[in-house]
């Protein structure tokens, strides 16, 4: 058996405890910047995340804003007579306007044969029937 005198045990012992808790310091203040940097990461993907969620809410409401518009359209029916040039009018003015969704388009002419030689004015009916 050694002997170790009691000042030598001291010092050993101080170093020893200065020495692990220095460790446990080290240890721990690893762990924790480990911990906070993953948190921090989390933070940047939640507020990326925040970030997609406003812009798909505003091509939503621009979304929304292109139905409603396209559902405004109303199913029209031409009950009166038209010129070529009216319904050429009329028909520029429903196709330019965008977006259409339509069931059909008829246009209808007053005269049932074709014309070859003779100079008739021709009225025309139009319908459109549109979805709702």
């Amino acid at each position: 058996m050694i002997l170790i005198p009691r000042k030598g045990a001291m010092i050993i012992l101080f170093v020893t405890l200065i020495v692990s808790t220095l460790g446990s310091l080290l240890y721990f203040s690893g762990k924790t910047y480990t911990y906070v940097s993953k948190l921090e990461q989390k933070f940047i993907e939640v507020r990326s995340v925040s970030r997609n969620i406003a812009q798909l809410e505003t091509q939503l409401k621009q979304l929304e804003n292109v139905r409603a518009s396209v559902y405004s359209v109303q199913s029209t029916f031409a009950k009166d007579e038209m010129t070529p040039e009216q319904v050429k009018e009329k028909l520029y003015e429903v196709l330019s306007s965008g977006l259409l969704i339509t069931d059909y388009i008829v246009i209808k002419a007053s005269l049932s044969e074709p014309i070859v030689f003779k100079k008739l004015s021709v009225k025309y009916t139009m319908i459109i029937r549109g979805s709702e």
